[in-house]
């Protein structure tokens, strides 16, 4: 796997956003790494500067550890639209090597760029392009080493069994007033939360007032989701994360509840090659859900970044589309719902309804992931050996 050199992980503890995840190591798969950690990015940036290292890979820039331009190649892997999010364009364009999943992700990464910082397309395009090689999606590659009928047997999961995987509404930990109103499961609470938004924005009163009288909130929600699984008699897993905890109408509604137990195979991608449904709230697991070739169900929610009135930021704009042919409205791979057509229409829907495309599911892996051929790690260790 390593063409016989050495490998070092090395692990930052005090990292933020989604490294919560704590990643270990898994000898099993890299016999010949060793680990190291880290208590603060300054400790993890100092001993990267003394390093005697061929290559360097991270999610992040060569600028985020204040590396010099000379030194070990220092090779960026894309994590998502995160890439762009947590670096700016020159940052990205001090790396030797950015590896990104696909073309699409020049051109998305350009129009980001221009729409936050007012840089012509054109030019965070050529820029982004003279450092860019796309390769795939390596986290992927692990999937032709999972055995689903393993995996059944882990989670007790009959086999034959349909399985609906739900990842539910990020709402934990956020402020403002619409995922208040939402979450709150007891009346008055949710009354107040209502009130609140009302106060800060008028249109709150026209766009949600019917979902007060009707009782509509995420245990609704949750409930639907498990009428749906219960009528085409699945299993529903409740997949949730550390930041984003489960709430008890999850725990109590779904057949099972998981965290996540793996970082390499990913929980997500373990659950994903049993799964026959996969409903999600614009989340990136709708490009790892049609790699496994399961049938996404995206559900429409405001964006989480933005308050009550306020426009949502660029990266949302630009990521989290409704239009057809786009990554989470693509007829064949995945459907775009609200929620209210899931409340009230998806308990009564077939399984079997939603069918996955072999022509479209590989336009879209095209598109969007650049190839499933299981190679882009292999792709990424071609830039040093």
């Amino acid at each position: 796997m390593t063409r016989g050199l050495p490998v070092e992980i090395w692990i930052c503890n005090d990292a933020k956003g989604k490294e919560y995840l704590d990643a270990s190591v898994k000898p099993a798969l890299l016999k010949e790494a060793h680990s190291k950690e880290f208590d603060s990015l300054e400790a993890l940036s100092a001993a990267l500067a003394k390093i005697d290292a061929k290559a360097i890979f991270s999610l992040h820039t060569r600028d985020k550890y204040k590396l010099p331009p000379k030194g070990p190649v220092f090779i960026a892997l894309q994590h998502g639209i995160d890439t762009f999010i947590e670096a700016d364009l020159q940052s990205l364009c001090n790396t030797d090597h950015l590896c990104l999943y696909s073309e699409f992700w020049l051109d998305w990464g350009a129009k980001y760029f221009q729409a936050i910082s007012g840089v012509d397309e054109k030019v965070a395009y050529a820029k982004l392009a003279e450092k860019a090689i796309c390769v795939g999606f390596p986290q992927l590659d692990i999937l032709r080493e999972i055995d689903p009928s393993v995996v059944r047997t882990k989670y007790g999961i009959p086999a034959d069994t349909s399985v609906v995987l739900y990842l539910p509404i990020t709402l934990a930990n956020i402020s403002g007033s619409w995922p208040r109103f939402f979450e709150e499961d007891d009346l008055r609470k949710r009354i107040k939360a209502f009130l609140q938004a009302v106060r800060r924005d008028n249109t709150f009163l026209l766009e949600y007032l019917w979902w007060l009288l009707l009782g509509w909130n995420d245990r609704k929600l949750t409930e639907a989701v498990k009428a749906f699984a219960h009528n085409n008699d699945a299993v529903l897993i409740g997949k949730a994360r550390k930041k984003d905890p489960l709430r008890r109408w999850l725990k109590e509604l779904a057949d099972l509840t998981v965290y996540d137990e793996s970082d390499y195979p990913s929980t997500t991608l373990e659950l994903l090659s049993v799964a026959d449904v996969c409903i999600h709230f614009y989340s990136f697991a709708a490009l790892e859900s049609a790699y496994c070739g399961v049938f996404g169900i995206n559900v429409d929610r405001p964006s989480p970044s933005a308050d009550v009135g306020e426009v949502p930021p660029a990266f949302h704009r630009l990521w989290r589309q409704r239009n057809t042919g786009t990554a989470f409205n693509f007829p064949g791979v995945n459907d775009w719902m609200t929620i209210p057509d899931v409340i009230l229409e998806l308990p009564n829907t077939r399984i079997e309804d939603f069918r996955m495309d072999g022509e479209t599911r590989q336009l879209f892996i095209d598109t969007y992931l650049g190839t499933s051929d299981g190679g882009a790690s292999q792709r990424v260790l071609d830039l040093v050996s």
